[in-house]
């Protein structure tokens, strides 16, 4: 992978400590089982995986419940998350600011997408190394997208030809995503994701296509796609 001419160290940032209430599971979806693992364990072994990635921050709910990961072959250090997801997020972000440096990439991951691509991660890292610009991965609409009002009659059809469906990771770097997601949260502003913190400061954020393994797991319909994909992986 292309290294970034400040040496700054990637890692990569899952927050876990999220409820999963949409999934109606009586756990959080990211400690359901697949096969012998928990989707949670699929996902760090994924990223572990990764050329280049000096290590994971991983932030659950209970520290008590962030599990022995020593076998990965990059370090994870385990962190208290908050109640929210960008919460979780910030606390990741203020161990990676104050440890490994301001300037360090942070690639913020769902818990819930196991079957995110190595080649992939490394192309994200690669083009933000290389251009030092913050980018996520994501993919161009292939439905056509409807927007609706409150009883669920269409409003308007947007032109697909400009929709893309975001994904994880997202990498940014870490000082600079922080004071975004801060300052988003002192404006009351929503924030679904990374890049729309970045785009509410005026940062610029790029796509970079994906691929649709890296679905993520939401409600219980998805659990059977989810398992067939990593057995494609496997």
């Amino acid at each position: 992978m292309t290294l970034p001419a400040d040496n700054s160290p990637f890692w990569a940032v899952v927050p876990a400590a999220g409820t999963g209430r949409r999934f109606g599971a009586d756990q959080p979806k990211q400690f359901v089982r697949i096969g012998e693992q928990s989707v949670l364990a699929h996902t760090l072994q994924r990223l572990a995986a990764v050329p280049g990635l000096a290590g994971i921050v991983l932030v659950v709910a209970d520290l008590a419940d962030a599990g022995d990961w020593s076998q990965l072959a990059v370090p994870v250090v385990a962190v208290r998350g908050g109640a929210e997801r960008a919460d979780s997020v910030m606390a990741g972000l203020y161990w990676l600011v104050a440890e490994q440096g301001p300037d360090c990439w942070a690639l913020v991951h769902d818990a819930a997408r196991p079957g995110v691509r190595v080649a992939d991660v490394v192309t994200l890292m690669d083009y933000c190394a290389a251009h030092d610009l913050g980018a996520i991965l994501a993919l161009p609409a292939r439905d056509t997208i409807k927007t609706a009002d409150a009883g669920a009659m269409v409003l308007e059809t947007l032109p697909r030809d400009s929709i893309w469906l975001a994904q994880t990771p997202q990498c940014f770097r870490a000082d600079q995503l922080l004071r975004a997601l801060k300052e988003a949260a002192e404006q009351g502003l929503p924030v679904t994701d990374e890049a729309s913190a970045m785009q509410a400061v005026g940062e610029p954020v790029q796509l970079i296509r994906g691929h649709w393994h890296n679905t993520k797991l939401t409600e219980p319909e998805d659990f059977p796609l989810i398992e067939w994909i990593l057995s494609q992986h496997d």
